[in-house]
């Protein structure tokens, strides 16, 4: 089971390098357009999901983050923070703590609890529904989207 999960944030981060580099196919003059910034945004939204999503897992409490307004190289960074912290918390799982609690307060002030493989599963298939929108404003602005699917990520020759 953990390598499963090991497998699907591989292919998150193969993803996100992708959509970066979508960025670069904007050409300077769409960068002004309000979309190119909409797309930043999201990314933007994605790692912070992540981060959020560490605090929720680790038990600590999750930062409060200003979101929005960031530069494509301020989330270029971002993105490579991210990485180091998952991949240093994964190498650190096994497969019996997937089926541990993790304890949730939600927006609405009630207790509710999932597992940790749970949880894991959200924090990837979230980034999917925002790496979608992002393609589609990528489009708008005239570049080529990045392609992200699964099966595009762990098909093999042969």
């Amino acid at each position: 089971m953990i390598e499963r999960e090991r497998q699907r944030y591989d292919h998150e981060k193969d993803a996100n390098k992708k959509v970066l580099e979508s960025f670069a196919g904007v050409d300077d003059q769409n960068r002004s357009d309000p979309r190119f910034q909409q797309a930043i945004d999201k990314f933007e939204h994605i790692l912070l999901a992540r981060r959020f999503w560490m605090a929720r897992v680790t038990a600590q409490d999750p930062e409060k983050s200003d979101e929005g307004g960031k530069t494509l190289e301020q989330i270029t960074l971002a993105s490579g923070e991210v990485e180091k912290t998952w991949d240093a918390y994964l190498a650190t799982l096994d497969d019996a703590r997937l089926r541990n609690r993790i304890d949730l307060l939600g927006a609405d002030g009630k207790k509710r609890f999932c597992t940790l493989g749970e949880a894991l599963l959200h924090v990837y298939t979230h980034g999917f529904y925002h790496r979608g929108q992002i393609a589609t404003l990528v489009k708008s602005l005239g570049a080529e989207p990045a392609v992200t699917d699964f099966i595009f990520f762990c098909r093999r020759e042969g």
